[in-house]
């Protein structure tokens, strides 16, 4: 779209004659800095506040203008901590009407400019509609914590028109709280061969509350009752992620690279091992039981 210029009279005398001189506003600098938009302290524009979000997660942070005036233009700038967030994509809110155009630019990959326009036909925003959705991707930066989405502290970069003049609005900047991790565990399932069946397939499941991958986990057996075969992936796991054992005394060590992919919420199975009976006897329960892990959020 076109730049937005709105004329404002420098009066410059020259040998007695006053001499009018049109000073412009652009996008960038140009004007701005000098000119000084009013504020309009009963506007606000306001940055939403999210809770309980999990790394690797899309989130829509809202954009509001709190306001009753019936404006044509409005612009924001704002910037975020890009090791924390990555912006995907600005899309419009229920709060501009169909007419309304939104165009958006990025100085550097932490800051955004939103533009919104409606040449000409004045709009109103209704009470708690936003007028556009900042997309992330919420980075790992940690559990239990939070960052911030701030507009730049300049307020003739973020406006509004109304009735053809410049206003600049108080600004309530935004944040995204992550979650709490909870638990996770480790779990195998039950199975029931015949007396001296081998390469029983004992299938081992990871429960976690937050995405992550597991990184090893240690399980002890009786050596007396099983002889270890071998390990093979689970379908929980991603294409082409790996899994690997090893063998000390009754203890398996099972370790699973970095470079597999991280797992969603929720349980999945994630590996198997393979056992020999030692005995021909029957009617026993033996355990392989998990007592130790690593996980990485």
């Amino acid at each position: 779209m076109g730049r937005l210029r709105s004329l404002a009279l420098v009066v410059l005398l020259l040998g007695g004659t006053f001499v009018l001189a049109g000073a412009g506003i652009d996008r960038d600098d140009g004007g701005r800095g000098m000119l000084g938009v009013p504020k309009d302290s009963s506007s606000t524009f306001e940055i939403g506040q999210l809770i309980g979000q999990f790394p690797t997660d899309t989130v829509a942070v809202p954009l509001y203008l709190h306001t009753d005036s019936l404006v044509t233009y409005i612009e924001a700038r704002i910037y975020w901590e890009d090791s924390d967030l990555e912006l995907l994509s600005v899309t419009a809110g229920p709060g501009i009407p169909g007419t309304a155009t939104l165009n958006t630019s990025n100085p550097n990959d932490s800051t955004v400019i939103i533009e919104i326009s409606n040449p000409g036909v004045p709009f109103g925003i209704p009470s708690g509609d936003a007028i556009a959705y900042l997309n992330f991707e919420i980075q790992c930066f940690g559990y239990g914590a939070n960052t911030w989405i701030r507009f730049v502290d300049e307020d003739n970069y973020n406006v509004f028109v109304c009735n053809g003049l410049l206003y600049s609005p108080l600004r309530d900047d935004g944040r995204i709280w992550t979650d709490y991790e909870s638990y996770l565990y480790v779990l195998g399932t039950f199975v029931y061969p015949y007396p001296g069946d081998q390469h029983i397939p004992v299938g081992f499941d990871l429960y976690q509350e937050v995405p992550g991958k597991l990184l090893c986990v240690n399980l002890v057996y009786d050596p007396g009752r099983l002889h270890y075969d071998s390990i093979t992936v689970g379908e929980g796991l991603m294409p082409g992620d790996e899994v690997y054992a090893t063998v000390v005394g009754d203890t398996i060590k099972v370790t699973l690279p970095e470079t597999n992919e991280f797992l969603p919420v929720g349980e999945r199975r994630i590996f198997y091992l393979h056992f020999g009976a030692e005995t021909g006897d029957d009617d026993y329960i033996t355990y392989v039981t998990p007592v130790y892990g690593e996980r990485l959020d």
